[in-house]
């Protein structure tokens, strides 16, 4: 009794470190997000804690009389604030611990750009700061706010307490009912594991999808060489690539909001794999546009009330859905630009600059008035940017511009805007990277060839702003185009997701009915163990933010098979006890313990090419180790610990007095050394016959992820039979044609072309072959794009201008920055800029300097018919008409529905090409595209959008025809994917080491787990005739595919997936034969010789195991290949050729191989004690 006490005691302080260890590792906010309590307290306690805003004068309908732009004495004075920046004090610097320095230097006041993880959460850090009230003055929060604190406190202990207490209790409570308490720590770590895979499940579903089931697009770029600038050589640069820097950068383009789980890394020594979700083919133009661009960085002077108030009176007059300001004869004058996320307290509370609200998808974007100037000093310009030291030792930016007209444009620009010599007013220089304001430092002194930009507290800000400076000018060159490109469509993900789904659980239901009806109460044990090893499985991938990829999918499944495999191991050890007469007590333990070391052994061999796998698969690839190696970790401890447990409980407490179990197969006597001969021989002509195959199909048998190629998906708009396709396109190199289903599409619709590229040609360069010839060998039996067309009726009324807001002095903090600001509730969202350098890009249009005055006519009223958000199409065009707003501007309007999406970028180059077409002068007639849903920069497809036009409404609904019609002549292509030839040569190779590393490993782990070679010799031969006569089914597909199509038998090819298959049959495969070599020692024992006859008892005692663990795995492999979809097709078939063979060549090829490696007795009396034994 004082032994179970001392355990039960054991297992309560157990479970509490535990705890405390898991608390001390997860931290504290780690289950805060699922407290919607705690966030709505929070939630009012921030509106409690900010004041009501304050309504601003509206603007004037009109505009004074034209005077310079720098007179400001006769200006209305602004309201002033308590820290109100006055004419002849210091500047303001935020964040800066010293005051600015005087000379050659470009001051800031806001810290450096964060990267875009921290910008999204900058915002949430400073909302408790009170409105114009320095961070000295601020009070202590409200209580509100404590209790939502309290209450995330209270939410983590609850937490805590469930996942800890619960099972402790539970386990504690089960064992004084059970009255055993030597179980304690096992049954309380056990509900510790359940519970917490539940609580997972819970709190974190759905899990992360790879790109092949979420959609989106795999590119990878090759590195053309670093960027290098005359002189750099001599300036000390070097010819290295920051990849690091590179990928930031990177990133910055393709993910601006921060929100899409893209992934940028290293894809070898001179490429860069970049990762996009859920996005389809019609976007990929537009990516790869912005990823190879050279970027755009502009340096702006901000406007302010003392230079530039006309241009403000009028930019506020703009509607939210107007970014850009105009003089009568079209030259751009000033744009509002949005505060890049995370700098919008530091910006905003900048003294005298324009600022105004805008909202889009319910979130809150703050744009600052910058100025058209005739310098345009962009980040082409920049020669150099890095860090250094000012002379107060601070970190700081340093930058040299170019020699020549770079130093010439960007003196005269911040001369005509330093300091005012008697009021000693500074003026801001705006750093706008790819369409938003990063940074904007005090303009203190005139600079030429170079500048700092100090006041930066941390040496980690400064290298942010590096970063951002840097992003106009990568630090490398990539290609112009991807090298691979690999694209799937949200809805074939989708279709994909359900097919899997349903194979899984119609795998699992016939996986199960076997257990129970062949083991029953084991069997129900069993079933149990895959239950949890699936729960914790998928739990487990969800914590570890693993991504599940199609042959991810496919592997979870499959555990589903393989995770039986112990358990029938286990089962067939206790069924062996049991005859020869041992009690249920001492059967259970036995079976369980002369099973381990198989079991152990068969997984570890697994793992071994799941970790092998991993190091050099692809990103889809790379899904299926994952789960193959977390699913063969996670079954050791369900099928092995857990069952004991319940075996070993169920038989203390009687529940079970006997384990009767269904024996198909009973005590067999086969000879099969005896037909060893026939079984090599056979084997032999086999793989002969996939080697001729094999050289007859060449490289074509090898998929384009190995050859380099283009994958093509085509949509026909009736049911076309594969045969058909297969001979009209049999032009093509190394054609492959599979089919594709989805759910509600008629099968024979959808299908996928696959085709090696030719030597010395460019898969991007091929693809286009190979489009324009499918599109001639079909034409019209295809489906195209289809648009149609419905004119909107004009309808035109005033409505109350959106009031902007001018900042007279530093604003209280974002959102409270723009609170000042009052829309109608109606008030259409706003969107930021599109990316690039739109503003600035026009040679025709001009503004005055600061110094010059500027002149424009009053304002128009704004229309209810005001343009779209993010629309503007070229700035470069000017109208042939004065620059007007709304159902002015833009008198034809007609809205574009199409069948299939289409994003702003593939539209907007098909209405400038029709415009192009057009006489003169309505070739250069301005038009918009408006879809509420849109953002500029945006590269989503949407199904409807609005073209707005300056033409008259007959001519612009003829331009729309013409859309249309130029539209219907382009074939629907639902994804095309792209390999270059040096992604495939890298591929190929690092398949060879796999396979290599594979077989090598296993050698060397049979070596030293049966401590002869010749075992692991046997085993590797085995593993070579596997994989050949897998190989030689592969190949021989294409000759019988279309005489065996009603085995679902296609023209396979190997590619990353198969390679994934070859693998793991190298693994499964070993695992037979270990079982096999397993029972060969224990039946030899310390016999010298291996003889026939001791392997062949050994194999027949084996057999029944064998053969039920391979056929639990056919029965998932066979539902796969059925039901599994076109992405598995042939990784399946691999699978189901790989396992029947292996287990065949377990028994009829490597036994005997054993046996011939084997030294063999010599004499008679030797032959006599090996058969006594046998016997």
């Amino acid at each position: 009794m004082e032994r179970r006490s001392t355990r039960c005691r054991f297992g309560w302080i157990v479970g509490i470190a535990s705890a405390l260890v898991f608390a001390a590792v997860v931290g504290g906010g780690s289950f805060t997000a699922i407290t919607p309590l705690a966030m709505a307290v929070e939630a009012v306690a921030d509106s409690a804690s900010q004041p009501s805003p304050v309504a601003q004068a509206a603007p004037p309908k009109t505009e004074a009389p034209a005077q310079s732009e720098k007179a400001t004495s006769q200006a209305p004075a602004p309201v002033a604030k308590p820290d109100q920046e006055q004419p002849n004090a210091p500047p303001a610097t935020a964040g800066a611990g010293t005051q600015p320095q005087a000379t050659g230097q470009a001051e800031t006041a806001p810290p450096a750009p964060a990267s875009p993880q921290q910008a999204t959460k900058a915002p949430a850090e400073g909302k408790e700061s009170q409105p114009g009230q320095p961070p000295s003055q601020q009070p202590k929060a409200a209580s509100p706010t404590f209790l939502s604190r309290v209450l995330n406190i209270v939410t983590y202990l609850v937490f805590l307490f469930i996942i800890f207490g619960v099972p402790v209790i539970v386990a504690y409570f089960l064992c004084e009912w059970w009255r055993a308490r030597e179980y304690f720590g096992r049954i309380s770590f056990i509900l510790f594991t359940i519970v917490l895979a539940v609580v997972i499940l819970l709190t974190r579903w759905p899990p992360k999808l790879g790109i092949d089931l979420s959609g989106g697009v795999i590119m990878v770029y090759e590195i053309e060489g670093a960027v290098r600038q005359p002189g750099a050589r001599a300036q000390g640069a070097t010819d290295q690539i920051d990849m690091d820097q590179l990928i930031a950068a990177l990133n910055r383009r393709v993910n601006p909001s921060g929100v899409k789980e893209v992934t940028i890394r290293r894809f070898g020594p001179q490429q860069i794999e970049i990762i996009v979700p859920e996005v389809d083919e019609e976007e990929v133009a537009q990516l790869e546009r912005v990823i190879s661009s050279v970027g755009t960085l502009e340096f702006r002077i901000l406007a302010n009330m003392r230079d530039h108030r006309r241009l403000i009176e009028r930019a506020l007059t703009l509607p939210p859905d107007e970014h850009e300001l105009y003089d009568d004869r079209g030259n751009l004058l000033a744009w509002w630009v949005p505060v890049a996320k995370g700098q919008e307290e530091a910006i905003g509370n900048f003294g005298e600059i324009a600022v105004r609200k805008g909202r889009y998808r319910n979130e809150d974007w703050l744009e600052i008035l910058v100025v058209k100037d005739r310098y345009n000093v962009t980040g082409a310009d920049l020669f150099r940017v890095r860090e250094g030291v000012d002379e107060q030792m601070q970190p700081c930016v340093e930058f040299i511009l170019k020699a020549g007209s770079a130093q010439q444009r960007f003196g005269a620009l911040t001369s005509d805007n330093r300091p005012d010599p008697t009021t000693g007013f500074t003026r801001r220089l705006g750093i706008i990277l790819d369409g938003y304001l990063y940074s904007a430092p005090q303009i203190r002194s005139p600079i030429f060839d170079r500048g700092q930009i100090t006041g930066i507290p941390s040496r980690e800000e400064v290298q942010a702003l590096i970063q951002v400076l840097q992003a106009g000018s990568l630090p490398a060159v990539l290609s112009p185009t991807p090298i691979s490109r690999l694209v799937t469509g949200p809805q074939l993900g989708r279709d994909t997701i359900r097919q899997s789904v349903i194979a899984m659980i119609v795998a699992a239901i016939i996986v199960f009915a076997f257990m129970i009806a062949y083991y029953r109460f084991a069997g129900v044990v069993a079933c149990l163990a895959v239950i949890l090893n699936l729960l914790m499985l998928v739990a487990l991938m969800i914590l570890l933010k693993a991504a599940f990829t199609l042959p991810g999918l496919a592997g979870l499944t499959l555990t589903v098979g393989m995770a039986v495999d112990a358990n029938v191991l286990i089962y067939e050890r206790i069924r062996e006890e049991l005859s020869r007469k041992a009690t249920l007590r001492m059967a259970i333990r036995n079976g369980f313990e002369k099973a381990m070391s198989a079991i152990v052994d068969s997984n570890l061999t697994t793992m071994l090419t799941a970790v092998v796998l991993y190091f050099v698969g692809t990103d889809q690839v790379r899904g299926f180790a994952v789960t193959l190696f977390l699913g063969l970790v996670l079954n050791l401890y369900t099928a092995v610990f857990i069952a004991r447990v319940i075996f070993e409980i169920g038989e203390r407490r009687r529940w079970i007095k006997k384990l009767s179990m269904m024996q198909v197969i009973g005590a067999t006597n086969f000879d099969f050394m005896g037909v060893k001969n026939y079984c090599i021989a056979g084997s032999a002509a086999l793989i002969l016959l996939g080697l001729v195959a094999l050289g007859m199909r060449g490289q074509g048998v090898l998929d384009i992820d190995f050859t380099g190629g283009v994958a093509v998906e085509i949509l026909f708009k009736k049911p076309k039979d594969i045969a058909e396709v297969r001979n009209r396109l049999s032009e093509l190199r190394d054609l492959a044609v599979s089919d594709v289903r989805i759910e509600g599409e008629e099968p024979g619709r959808r299908y996928m072309i696959n085709t090696s590229s030719p030597p010395g040609m460019e898969a991007e360069e091929y693809l286009k072959q190979v489009k324009q010839k499918i599109t001639q060998v079909f034409g019209d039996e295809l489906v195209h794009y289809r648009v149609d067309i419905e004119p909107i009726t004009q309808t035109s009324f005033w409505r109350d201008t959106p009031g902007g807001h001018l900042a007279a002095g530093p604003l209280s903090g974002w959102p409270s920055a723009i609170a000042g600001l009052l829309w109608g509730e109606n008030a259409p969202s706003q969107a930021p800029p599109q990316t690039g350098n739109a503003p600035a890009s026009s040679a025709q249009e001009t503004a005055a300097p600061p110094s010059a005055p500027a002149t424009s006519s009053a304002p128009s009223q704004p229309s209810e018919s005001a343009g779209a958000p993010g629309t503007m199409a070229d700035h470069g065009e000017k109208s042939s008409t004065p620059a007007k707003t709304g159902a002015q501007r833009f008198p034809t309007r007609v809205l574009l529905k199409f069948e299939h999406k289409l994003n702003y970028e593939t539209l907007e180059g098909l209405v400038k090409n029709v415009l192009a077409k057009l006489p003169e002068p309505d070739r250069h007639a301005d038009f918009e595209l408006y879809n509420e849903h849109y953002r500029r920069g945006d590269t989503t497809g949407y199904n409807q959008w609005e073209l707005r036009l300056t033409l008259p409404p007959e001519k612009g609904m003829q331009v729309a025809q013409q859309v249309k019609a130029e539209l219907e002549k382009t074939v629907y292509f639902p994804s095309s994917n792209t390999i270059g030839g040096k992604v495939a040569g890298s591929t190929r190779i690092r398949a060879l080491y796999a396979l290599v590393l594979s077989v090598a490993g296993m050698i060397i782990y049979l070596w030293v787990r049966f401590t002869r070679v010749s075992f692991g010799v046997a085993a590797a031969i085995a593993l070579v005739h596997d994989v050949l006569i897998t190989v030689g089914m592969i190949a021989l597909s294409a000759y019988v595919a279309n005489l065996l199509s009603f085995l679902l038998i296609d023209e396979f090819k190997i590619g990353l997936a198969v390679l994934a298959a070859l693998l793991t049959i190298i693994g499964y495969s070993v695992n037979d034969t270990i079982i096999i070599f397993d029972r060969i020692r224990e039946v030899k024992g310390k016999t010298p010789f291996l003889t026939p006859q001791i392997i062949n008892t050994s194999v027949n005692q084996t057999l029944s195991r064998t053969l039920i663990t391979s056929l639990t795995t056919l029965f998932v492999i066979v539902v796969l290949y059925i039901g599994g979809g076109a992405g598995i097709h042939a990784f399946s078939f691999t699978l189901l050729v790989g396992v029947i063979t292996g287990t065949y060549s377990s028994i009829f090829i490597a036994s005997p191989i054993l046996l011939w490696l084997s030294p063999r007795p010599t004499g008679p009396a030797s032959q006599v004690r090996s058969l006594q034994y046998v016997s």
